[in-house]
């Protein structure tokens, strides 16, 4: 951690941690999250491989017909939703444990296997806030995007006045549930560094954030584009390798699994970057918040 502990809230001293955290510690949390990173990179290729594309054509008829064949879509999207966000947030459990003994390990010292087996027993209140989580992103950006979905989708049906009137509608909803994030960033971090429960965790959280949000925002923002860079850098050339090699028509299997492979690596990399963002920004808030327990 950093040697002169800053006697405000900096955007600068979490960021700068943050990439300190990641270069002491980067074996040790590859090691944390490629499992993690296979499965959301697995999952978002059954999603794209096991449901049908929906035609134009498909999109223009009867709207009981649309729903029908969006069924299988919307299932499978809620089912890889839940359980990456579940999995993200035992993920998140996993580094805020690994964050915390860098300082006593002195970064290389750290053990991917205590980092799970702490985050293991606080698993039941992990996978509640997760659950919240998931709550809270269906609502916000699943329900924002099936309606803009439904509304565009039988705009032939529909005056198209009424479009234009649901985008207000629509980007309240996800400016609710960013707000709503920004709010609860560090709620599995109080479970694990305090033992909480995940109604009080989220309270917690809240209490942290407070008078910090826009700060909080912008540094997940800054961690959330790096590892969106480095996912890109890493499964873009193989992505690029099956559009050259056949089109629309389908990357065959043995690109599908190069990408598959690569998106974890991506995943494990890049979101490392997000994950220490939280474990670091739970540490630095709670220099400047009120103290207390996370139940009260």
């Amino acid at each position: 951690m950093i040697d002169n502990v800053p006697s405000t809230f900096s955007v600068g001293t979490v960021l700068e941690s943050v990439f300190e955290h990641f270069r002491d510690g980067s074996g040790m949390f590859f090691r944390i999250l490629i499992a993690p990173g296979l499965f959301s990179a697995v999952s978002g290729a059954l999603i794209l491989r096991l449901v049908p594309g929906i035609g134009a054509s498909e999109a223009t008829a009867d709207p009981l017909e649309t729903l029908k064949a969006l069924g299988p879509l919307m299932i499978s999207f809620f089912v890889f939703w839940v359980s990456g966000t579940l999995v993200g947030a035992a993920a998140l459990g996993a580094m805020v444990c690994a964050v915390e003994d860098m300082p006593r390990s002195s970064g290389a010292g750290g053990s991917a296997v205590r980092a799970w087996s702490r985050a293991g027993r606080h698993l039941p209140a992990i996978a509640g806030v997760g659950g919240i989580y998931a709550g809270m992103t269906l609502a916000g950006v699943g329900g924002s995007t099936l309606m803009g979905g439904a509304l565009g989708g039988v705009s032939g049906l529909i005056h198209p006045l009424l479009v234009v009137i649901s985008l207000p509608v629509i980007f309240a909803g996800l400016l609710a549930t960013l707000v709503l994030l920004v709010r609860y960033a560090v709620a599995v971090p109080a479970c694990v560094r305090e033992g909480a429960g995940p109604l009080a965790a989220m309270r917690r959280s809240a209490t942290l954030t407070r008078g910090h949000r826009m700060a909080v925002a912008v540094c997940l923002f800054v961690t959330l584009l790096v590892n969106y860079v480095v996912s890109i850098l890493l499964q873009g050339p193989f992505l690029l390798a099956g559009w050259f090699i056949s089109g629309n028509a389908g990357a065959p299997g043995w690109v599908v699994v190069l990408q598959t492979i690569a998106g974890g690596v991506g995943h494990a990399v890049g979101g490392a970057f997000v994950l220490i963002g939280v474990a670091v920004l739970y540490e630095e808030l709670s220099r400047f918040a009120p103290s207390g327990a996370a139940g009260a």
